[in-house]
């Protein structure tokens, strides 16, 4: 009841046990920065004479202190609060009484409090600043925190995603205040915190001067038109290097990289958007007018492949070509919508080397059809007796028979070797 609603008063208007609660703040004022007071020690120290106290008043007078924000109470290294459900559990535990230390709230100067409410009414347009060093240090870590910390990790989170060639503006500011931020509140000493808070007024009356536009870059439409305008020459790169020698096309081109590097574009990113629209028509004229001459390569090439056609009546050359012109056609139809300049000359190229490739292929088809080797059809002659015997001749016994028939024989070997046919 005490750590949640205070020590009650009595009719009098003097707090329940004021003496006992003066006598144990003084006791932790004086010894604040100098001795280390563990709940166990000041519950030894009360209970001996001359006051005598049980362990459950001197337990009282802590919770007491602790809600009218006199004293910070640790466990463990963790600040504990008044209306933490384990507080008083635990402090009623014996050997958990040496795991909390208790120390004196200093009451901050009127003047330091004025202080820091100025910066932090300037810097966050926060006006709770708190009695003691704790609160305000509670404060001033949740403020900024919230109204800087966060936000500019927000910031340098989407940073990651720009391309290298073209960073977000003032990344190294971003990086430079978060470092300093940083510094700040890693200082754990809540009266050391807030003077250094205090010191940096001006920093952070800077910091919210540069932080508006750069807030506003990665908030608003200008980080869209800033990835648009990336991604536009990012997409059409190989175009605009091939228009070179085109100054309309250079000269949007050029405009948009001034902008995209600029240090602080702020002021002329509203531009982007039309300088991407103008980019983008005049890559469009130049294709057109780079179509009409490379259509007629085109035909140019057509027309050769037509030649070869006519040049060699032979079947599989006519089916070779054939398709090759159906596959010219098709490509010539598709760049006619094209609107991409690295296409067009890629699609004319490859034209070129096909035709290249056709003609070596219709050469080597007509050099195979040439070396074919043609069988040609066997004479059939046909011999009478007489044309395979000079004379008459009259056998009269076997080995005459054997003569002739040898001699008939040599006449038709001799016709068969000379490639003829006998019938």
């Amino acid at each position: 009841e005490y750590a949640l609603s205070g020590i009650p008063f009595e009719l009098d208007g003097l707090r329940r046990n004021h003496n006992a609660y003066d006598d144990v703040l003084r006791y932790l004022d004086e010894r604040r920065g100098r001795q280390t007071i563990h709940l166990k020690g000041l519950i030894e120290q009360f209970g001996k004479a001359p006051n005598g106290w049980n362990d459950l008043d001197v337990i009282g007078l802590v919770a007491g202190l602790l809600h009218d924000h006199k004293i910070k109470v640790t466990y463990l290294n963790e600040m504990v609060a008044n209306d933490d459900k384990q507080f008083v559990s635990r402090m009623l535990k014996v050997s958990e009484r040496e795991k909390f230390i208790i120390e004196a709230v200093v009451i901050v100067p009127q003047r330091i409090r004025k202080d820091v409410m100025d910066v932090m009414r300037d810097a966050f347009e926060f006006y709770e600043v708190g009695e003691t060093y704790e609160e305000i240090a509670k404060n001033i870590r949740e403020q900024v925190t919230k109204q800087y910390k966060e936000p500019i990790a927000n910031m340098l989170n989407k940073k990651q995603y720009e391309e290298s060639q073209y960073p977000y503006p003032e990344g190294t500011t971003l990086l430079r205040i978060r470092n300093s931020l940083d510094d700040l509140l890693s200082e754990t000493n809540s009266e050391r915190l807030v003077e250094d808070f205090i010191d940096m007024e001006d920093d952070f009356k800077k910091w919210s001067e540069e932080l508006l536009d750069i807030r506003s870059f990665y908030h608003g439409s200008a980080l869209h038109h800033f990835d648009e305008s990336v991604q536009l020459l990012k997409d059409r790169h190989d175009d605009i290097d091939i228009a070179s020698n085109d100054e309309t096309v250079q000269s949007i081109k050029k405009k948009i990289i001034a902008i995209l590097t600029e240090e602080k574009p702020y002021d002329y990113i509203s531009e982007l958007p039309i300088l991407n629209a103008q980019l983008k028509e005049a890559l469009t004229e130049y294709v057109k007018n780079e179509l009409v001459s490379n259509l007629q390569e085109f035909e140019n090439i057509k027309q050769k492949m037509q030649t070869l056609m006519k040049s060699y009546d032979i079947t599989q050359v006519k089916e070779l070509v054939s398709q090759q012109i159906n596959d010219l056609e098709k490509r010539i139809e598709q760049l006619k919508t094209t609107e991409s300049i690295s296409k067009l000359y890629l699609y004319r190229q490859t034209a070129e080397k096909s035709y290249n490739h056709l003609n070596i292929k219709v050469k080597e088809l007509w050099e195979q059809y040439k070396t074919v080797e043609v069988t040609p059809i066997p004479e059939v002659v046909s011999l009478s007796p007489a044309q395979l015997l000079q004379h008459e001749e009259t056998i009269t016994n076997e080995h005459e028979l054997d003569e002739l028939m040898d001699k008939i024989r040599k006449e038709l070997l001799q016709q068969l070797q000379s490639g003829k046919h006998i019938k």
